[in-house]
Order: structure tokens, then sequence, then C-alpha cells
């Protein structure tokens, strides 16, 4: 059973995703879905331009962004130039220790979704509202993950002979 999110047509998103088949894919699907997606960003500095001509109401963005800032990274910036700015994370980490082991937590109320999680585009709607609700009860203070990393439990370490 599927359910109908409804989130409000007028939102501005910008996608940040540096694969160009899944950037557009997924600001395709956002736009079928009334929602109005500003433009689409690759890397760490055409993001930050792209907020700053923009200033989106919500932004996706992908961790891994290659060489440079991560996704966590310009969350941060993004959120201190805008504290009401409504943040999904969308990747194939499940934990962005992965990426690299001194990556800092996702920032609060930031909704993080692993996407082999997501069955349906509703996941991404309803991520979407949820970051909104949160980041207009900016004193929550908590995150919205697809599973429990922020626990602060140790990644194994694996030596190598």
């Amino acid at each position: 059973m599927t359910t109908t999110v409804e989130v409000n047509p007028s939102l501005d998103v910008l996608v940040v995703e540096d694969e160009n088949f899944q950037r557009l894919v997924l600001s395709d699907s956002l736009e079928a879905n009334g929602l109005n997606v500003v433009a689409g960003a690759a890397n760490a500095q055409s993001a930050m331009q792209l907020f700053y001509l923009h200033r989106p109401d919500v932004v996706t963005l992908d961790i891994d962004l290659g060489e440079g800032p991560t996704g966590i990274d310009i969350a941060y910036a993004m959120r201190e130039k805008d504290p009401k700015v409504a943040i999904v994370v969308l990747t194939v980490i499940p934990d962005p220790r992965l990426l690299r082991p001194n990556l800092r937590t996702v920032p609060p109320n930031v909704v993080y979704l692993e996407k082999s999680h997501i069955g349906a585009q509703e996941a991404i709607l309803n991520g979407i509202q949820e970051a909104i609700e949160m980041s207009r009860n900016p004193d929550s203070k908590r995150s919205l993950l697809s599973n429990e990393y922020q626990k602060k439990i140790p990644l194994p370490i694996h030596k190598l002979n």
C-alpha cells in the first residue's frame, strides 16, 4: 500500500548529487510530485553557489561528492547560512564514517536516508516533509536516520598483517 504524501508545491529544492543520471532522475521525480527543482549541483562548490543564488527551502544532498568537501560539510555550511533550510541526505553509505573515519556527524534536524532503503518516491517525499518539520522546530536537535550510526558504535577495524 502506498501512501500519498502531500508537500507544498511552492517549495524550491536544490538537488546535490555527483552522478548525473541520479541527479536528473531525482529532479524529475521531485518535479513530477509538484516540487520546484531550482537547480542541480554535482559538487560542493557549485552546490554552495546555487544555494546562495536560489535560497532553496529544501536541499537533497549526497554525502560522497568526490574530492573535496562532503555532503555533510555542505549541510553544516548551508545550515550556518540558513538555519531554516530543510536538508535530506540521500546516500548509498550506511554509515558516513565509512567514507572518512573522522567525518563529522550528520547535523541536527537532518533526515538521512540510505538509497537502498528507499523503495518508492514516497519515502523521499516523506523525508522532505520530515526535514521541513524538523527545520521549523530547530530546538528538537534530532536527526532522522535510516540507521543508528550516531550512537557512536565503534567501527570494526581489521588490521592487515
